[in-house]
């Protein structure tokens, strides 16, 4: 494994990682643990767009015609289907990213009270770019790991919705 592939497993390994870590203290009613959760929530965003600036250069040559025929060609193997929506999904995935630190750090009370639909659309939406990146899309034993991950992820949403995050018909 060269460095840039390094970076690439580790920055998507330590974003994947702040992701649970951020939803708890998102969800508690403490101060200094949500701007704690903030940080990890920025610090995980920022690790994502590494993990796809360092894939593009080590595995694509920087090229996205290059990466969306890969994308399709891993998902026909793993799926059987013959698609590279994937890529753009994970482009969605790392602009929803920053757009919603940017939120949670331009308007933080907003953020934190935003309607239960936008919520949950946005976090069902991030679990499921987690299961397919880090379970569905993973060999071997790092499967696991994602698994876990993800686990502890929906897991954090589902307290943060019962510790009263989200709003009855909101």
């Amino acid at each position: 494994m060269t460095p840039l592939e390094a970076v690439v497993y580790l920055s998507v390994w330590g974003a994947l990682l702040c992701y649970p870590a951020a939803a708890v203290g998102r969800g508690t009613r403490r101060p200094g643990v949500q701007r704690q959760a903030r940080w990890v929530w920025t610090a995980g965003g920022v690790l994502f767009w590494i993990h796809v600036a360092s894939a593009f250069a080590a595995f694509y040559g920087g090229s996205h015609a290059v990466a969306l025929e890969v994308t399709a060609q891993r998902t026909l193997e793993t799926t059987g289907v013959d698609s590279g929506v994937g890529l753009y999904l994970n482009y969605a995935f790392a602009l929803l990213w920053g757009i919603e630190a940017a939120w949670w750090w331009r308007r933080p009370e907003s953020y934190l009270r935003r309607p239960s639909a936008v919520f949950l659309c946005l976090h069902g939406f991030f679990l499921f770019m987690l299961v397919n990146g880090a379970v569905i899309f993973v060999p071997g034993p790092r499967r696991w790991l994602g698994a876990l991950v993800t686990a502890a992820g929906a897991a954090a949403v589902v307290w943060g919705a019962v510790r009263g995050r989200l709003r009855p018909g909101a």
